[in-house]
C-alpha cells in the first residue's frame, strides 16, 4: 500500500467502491502517513503506543505491520490491533499521533536551579528547613522557563512530585529555617 494507493482510496466516494466493511477477524489496521525519516524509526514487529484523538480518542499499544516504499519522502505505515474493534469498526478516518519515545520527570524553574562545585541543586522546604537537593537535568530539556529533571525515585533523593521549590530567598543554606 503506496502513499498514492492510500490517498486515491480516500479520494473515491464510498458508494462508488462497490463494496463495504468485510470483518473475517478481530483484527484491525490503521494506516499512517508519516515522513519517511520518522517510518525509518519504525521496523515490522515492533510495537508502539498509538493516541487517536478527534473522533475516537484512545491510546493503545499497536503493532507495526508493513512500511511502504517512500514516495516524495512519504510512507505508509500500516498498524494493526485485536483491541475495541467495535469502536473502530464504524469510523472510515481517525488521527492519531504515534510516540516514539516517552520523558518523564519533574519540571522545576530555572530561577530554582543551583550550581556550585558540588553541582547542579535546589533546595526545598522540608518541615519548615531548607534541604539541598542534588538533581540531574535530562536532556537538556527546556519547557518554557523550566527546566526537566529527573524524579528523586530514580536518582535517591527526596525530590518528589509535590515537593515544595524554594525559588528565591536571601542567604540560602542547607538547614536554614524558612517558612
Amino acid at each position: 500500500l503506496s502513499p498514492s494507493d492510500l490517498i486515491a482510496h480516500f479520494r473515491t466516494p464510498f458508494g462508488q467502491q462497490g463494496a463495504g466493511k468485510l470483518v473475517t477477524e478481530f483484527k484491525w489496521y490503521y494506516a499512517a502517513f508519516m515522513r519517511g525519516e520518522d517510518a525509518a524509526m519504525l521496523s515490522v514487529g515492533q510495537t508502539k503506543s498509538v493516541q487517536f484523538f478527534g473522533t475516537y480518542q484512545a491510546e493503545m499499544s499497536m503493532l507495526v505491520e508493513e512500511i511502504s516504499r517512500r514516495e516524495d519522502d512519504i510512507c505508509v505505515v500500516l498498524f494493526s490491533s485485536d483491541r475495541s474493534i467495535h469502536e473502530i469498526a464504524p469510523l472510515r478516518a481517525i488521527n492519531a499521533d504515534i510516540v516514539f519515545d516517552v520523558i518523564t520527570g519533574i519540571r522545576i524553574p530555572k530561577e530554582a536551579l543551583r550550581l556550585d562545585d558540588n553541582g547542579e541543586h535546589v533546595f526545598l522546604q522540608t518541615s519548615g528547613y531548607a534541604e539541598r537537593v542534588a538533581v540531574e537535568r535530562i536532556k537538556d530539556i527546556e519547557i518554557g522557563d523550566n527546566y526537566l529533571v529527573r524524579d528523586g525515585i530514580e536518582t535517591g533523593t527526596p525530590l518528589r512530585a509535590g515537593s515544595i521549590i524554594i525559588v528565591r530567598a536571601n542567604n540560602l543554606y542547607h538547614g536554614k529555617v524558612v517558612g
